[in-house]
């Protein structure tokens, strides 16, 4: 049995297909994720197959990034659906070094690369303008200062 677990707060579908996987075996019922259905944070469904999963990602959930936790790779046996955007968990580009970033890199989704500003929420946007604004804004008063206080020097 493959057991994907949808989160809506964090988009993303978590393919899970080894049954003795620690998150598996801990899925439960919660005000905000269900079993079996989905509920305001998301769920866990259960499918026969990771070619069903996908094609269930991709028809409800095609905006939500598509992840591989465990086993998954050992059971595939057939091509990747075409248009799939399966992270890639592993590998010389991102390597683990221990429990903690593996978790981070597998589950949680760590950035590969730089999270472009307008993706960002406006009022985000604005504070990052505010900020790099003041910066530069300082670091020209303070070079003219620099230059004035030498020449006076």
């Amino acid at each position: 049995m493959i057991w994907m677990n949808v989160d809506r707060p964090m988009k993303t579908c978590t393919i899970h297909a080894d049954p003795v996987c620690p998150y598996v075996r801990k899925k439960r019922e919660t005000d905000y994720k269900g079993v079996e259905r989905l509920k305001r944070d998301g769920g866990w469904l259960s499918f026969d197959s990771l070619l069903e999963a996908r094609e269930y990602h991709l028809s409800q959930f095609d905006d939500y990034s598509l992840k591989q936790h465990c086993g998954a790779a050992e059971r595939e046996k057939t091509a990747p659906v075409q248009g799939s955007t399966v992270a890639k968990v592993s590998g010389s580009d991102n390597p683990s070094i221990n429990s903690v970033t593996d978790h981070y890199q597998k589950i949680v989704g760590l950035p590969g690369k730089k999270v472009p500003l307008t993706t960002m929420p406006r009022w985000l946007r604005i504070f990052y303008y505010v900020v790099v604004g003041v910066l530069g804004v300082g670091g020209v008063i303070g070079l003219v200062y620099v230059i004035t206080s030498q020449g006076t020097g």
